[in-house]
């Protein structure tokens, strides 16, 4: 789980805050934010048994020209947060935008400009490197 304090701003609104650090919602200007997720959330269902929570609560703001990575043990939701951003995942809770647009709402439009490196590689081995680039660059509508 991403470790995080909540906290309360002047204007009553609460936030989360890494530990003894300012928030990230303070840290970055506002206008540099090309990501910015919001108390986003998803929990799995499992039939009969307890739900999962795999993401719970996040908050985070990613920048233009930034390089950014998310670090945590096994099971923490790193991989469910990016595909929920990617929209292989609706969120259960929450939202996030990608350069003003809602995961919720506008994921067509996110998917002609974000990309995603996995962390494997997704490679067929029948095709060759000029016909994988053919292949995103359609997917894409490149």
């Amino acid at each position: 789980e991403f470790r995080r304090v909540l906290f309360r701003s002047e204007d009553g609104n609460e936030k989360k805050k890494d530990r003894g650090s300012e928030s990230a919602f303070e840290r970055q200007d506002a206008r540099e934010a090309v990501v910015r997720v919001e108390h986003m959330g998803k929990t799995f269902a499992q039939g009969k048994r307890d739900a999962v929570v795999a993401v719970d609560d996040v908050c985070a703001v990613f920048c233009q020209d930034r390089i950014t990575a998310l670090l945590g043990e096994n099971g923490a939701g790193k991989s469910t947060l990016i595909a929920t951003l990617c929209g292989l995942y609706a969120p259960t809770r929450g939202d996030a935008h990608v350069d003003g647009r809602s995961v919720r709402t506008d994921m067509d439009a996110i998917r002609r400009t974000l990309g995603v490196c996995p962390q494997d590689d997704v490679l067929f081995p029948t095709l060759t490197a000029a016909e994988h680039i053919e292949l995103v660059a359609a997917i894409k509508d490149v």
